[in-house]
């Protein structure tokens, strides 16, 4: 109890996220397809470690509940009553193919309730008798036959909530964002007895299994599931169809009216000069909108000089990697000339003077951006042709732009902020103490299933979504109209903030006007971008010891505190430029060279041992 105790202070501590989140592996690379060796309906489990094991009853001796001791009504499971694997595995054990399961999982419903946060960004959507009765949580419960019973939780609200919970050892059964809100790392809950290990289940887990390898174009997603050869901590919501979901936009129709195209603004230099245009010659003061964080992802906007100016209250500056050696942006030279570019923009008006009271792309500036005054802003597709449609001025159109570089020749090495995950944002843990495990397993599998992916990405048909006459899928009146600035789906519909499964990101435009959202998306992808980034730290893979995660956690606190206290006074001119190599001497001072030769001998290790990864 008393380790428990100090894990949770320790929480509050949560700045380290790239080292304490998730883990690596060499189970089988992810450019590698798993040879075809079939093992249906033998009593072989899937070993983590590549290869097979042979067991008297399926997992019974890796940890898996014994066949004898599955709860009555769940005959639909992946796994049969005598223990035996309902699909083929390979010889390196993931499943060859999609499992699509027979509905309802369970016809056990009137004894079974499991509990479940859900992150709400538009409470207002919420009908009278609360979430659990809301279509899309009805057709789950109806179908599935499994009992969920939702709890509301906010963004700002959920941190809290996990520690209080974690407190008082009253977890749900399917916990949300543990893993990210915890200090410590996700063995360490495995160990603590707190979520179960995943690994010891997977045979009720073939979706997920099966999805895992499949996203070769994600360098990372496999070993983010492998936190190491023997544990699965976590279950995290994965995105078909993925492309970059951020990106810079311009007000089409604005240089429609200047006689210029999005396409040719290239260069931050040709973009300077087009919002000056707008500024004098269209007469809006500020046309440029940057967020209290600059950046909402890291190198949205200054990818081009292949760093990063996201600066975070929480979180510790991105890490970068050039020739091999680790470094934090917003402490190098390359930074310094982001704020030299950034701080002339601001000193020549074309920078919203507003920015610290914009949390989020529109939080603080929806007025602007309605009312036409904001003309280049960081969003993501849905939201800016909901705000396009929502405009004063009927025109309204956003386009994307380009990624911005310094020069037309210049090569991008650092993906981050435009880079096409494999994964969202949600994650999922088990509670130790769910009574029963496989069953709810089985409910998260489920969403990796076509049908269960379907029905996760666009709800229910006749409300969210009708079939059109080549039997697509087409947003309704109530999905598209959504006042709530594209909360919606996620409430009447699974989403990305809350839930796992596979989330098809093309949902969001299942509707005419949304082509303009793929087209914008299509835009931020050029030939010659490497999307992997060579400059990219090896976020899931790469990680500390318990001693090192903390000692970095500790510093981390101070250097972030510093950088929030005097980085963001160089883009109002408050810190002049020239004060530069004083800035970077206090960095100095609150132990940023420590915090490095720590992170450099984490990542020295991982590449020692995963030498192959930079080639992936």
């Amino acid at each position: 109890m008393m380790k428990r105790k100090i894990a949770l202070v320790l929480a509050v501590l949560m700045i380290s996220t790239l080292i304490a989140s998730c883990g690596s592996n060499d189970v089988v690379s992810t450019t590698t397809s798993p040879a075809a060796t079939s093992t249906a309906g033998t009593d072989t489990t899937p070993a983590p470690n590549g290869g097979t094991e042979g067991t008297d009853s399926v997992g019974f001796d890796a940890g898996i509940i014994a066949p004898a001791e599955l709860p009555h009504g769940t005959d639909n499971l992946a796994v049969t009553a005598d223990g035996k694997l309902k699909y083929e595995i390979s010889d390196i054990g993931y499943p060859l193919e999609s499992y699509e399961y027979e509905l309802p999982l369970t016809t056990n419903t009137a004894n079974e309730k499991f509990t479940l946060s859900k992150l709400i960004f538009a409470s207002q959507l919420i009908g009278e008798d609360g979430l659990n009765a809301m279509p899309w949580q009805t057709w789950l419960r109806d179908n599935t036959g499994v009992n969920i019973d939702y709890r509301i939780t906010t963004f700002n609200d959920i941190a809290t909530q996990i520690q209080l919970d974690l407190a008082a050892d009253q977890l749900d059964d399917i916990i949300l964002d543990l893993t990210v809100y915890y200090s410590g790392t996700p063995k360490e809950l495995v160990d603590q007895k707190y979520i179960v290990n995943i690994a010891d289940y997977r045979a009720y887990m073939p979706d997920m299994m099966w999805q895992i390898p499949r996203f070769d174009f994600d360098v990372d997603l496999e070993q983010y599931y492998w936190y190491d050869k023997e544990t699965i901590p976590t279950i995290y919501c994965m995105t078909e169809n993925s492309a970059p979901n951020m990106g810079m936009m311009i007000r089409g129709d604005y240089l429609d009216t200047l006689g210029l195209k999005a396409e040719d603004l290239v260069t931050y230099d040709q973009i300077h000069d087009a919002l000056t245009r707008i500024q004098t010659e269209l007469s809006w003061e500020h046309p440029m909108q940057i967020t209290a964080t600059i950046e909402t992802l890291a190198g949205v906007f200054f990818g081009g000089m292949n760093t990063s100016e996201a600066i975070s209250t929480t979180v510790m500056t991105a890490i970068r990697v050039e020739n091999s050696k680790v470094v934090y942006t917003a402490t190098e030279d390359v930074d310094r000339q982001a704020m030299e570019l950034l701080s002339t923009w601001y000193a020549e008006g074309l920078v919203d003077p507003n920015y610290l009271s914009n949390a989020t792309d529109t939080a603080g500036a929806e007025a602007r951006v309605l009312n036409g005054e904001i003309a280049y802003w960081e969003s993501n597709p849905g939201t800016s042709i909901s705000t396009a449609r929502r405009s004063v001025d009927p025109n309204a159109r956003w386009d994307g732009m380009p990624l911005n570089k310094l020069t037309p020749e210049t090569k991008f090495q650092y993906a981050r902020g435009q880079r096409p995950w494999g994964m969202a944002y949600s994650v999922w843990s088990i509670n130790a103490k769910c009574e029963n495990i496989p069953l709810v397993l089985t409910y998260a599998d489920w969403f990796f299933s076509s049908e269960g992916s379907f029905q996760a990405s666009f709800g229910v048909e006749g409300i969210t979504w009708v079939a059109d006459e080549k039997g697509n899928p087409v947003l309704t009146d109530l999905a598209i109209n959504d006042e709530t600035g594209g909360w919606l789906l996620d409430t009447y519909a699974g989403g990305p903030f809350s839930d796992v499964g596979l989330m098809d990101q093309m949902r969001s435009y299942a509707y005419p006007e949304g082509q303009r959202g793929v087209a914008i998306m299509k835009s931020w992808v050029v030939d010659n971008y490497p999307f992997k980034g060579g400059m990219d730290w090896p976020s899931s893979n790469a990680k500390g010891t318990d001693e090192e995660t903390l000692e970095v956690a500790n510093l981390s606190a101070d250097a972030l505190m510093y950088i929030n206290e005097n980085y963001m006074q160089f883009i109002d001119g408050t810190r002049p430029m020239s004060a530069w190599d004083d800035y970077v001497a206090g960095l100095d001072g609150v132990g940023l060279p420590r915090i490095k030769q720590i992170m450099q001998s984490i990542y020295d290790r991982f590449i020692a041992e995963y030498p192959d990864y930079a080639q992936k």
